[in-house]
């Protein structure tokens, strides 16, 4: 991803949240990323965008759970 080129590789955005697809990582069907559409740590992230993380995961958990039947959904923040 690169913040030169931020919505290269987004399949969904609205005016808080990206999520991103089109990493590849041998032996996964789908690798996304949800991001904030503005350049925050989750330790820094304001109460706003706080409010609407857990939806915004539990939505794209359960489409990722659609996608081509997948039996497990990871959830992982980078550290």
């Amino acid at each position: 991803m690169s913040c030169e080129q931020p919505d290269k590789f987004a399949i969904w955005q609205d005016g808080q949240w990206r999520l991103n697809a089109g990493i590849t990582q041998p032996g996964l069907p789908m690798v996304a990323l949800l991001v904030p559409r503005e350049h925050y740590r989750l330790d820094n992230l304001p109460p706003e965008l706080l409010a609407t993380l857990g939806p915004m995961l539990q939505r794209t958990t359960e489409a990722g759970a659609a996608y081509r039947q997948c039996r497990a959904v990871s959830l992982q923040s980078p550290g």
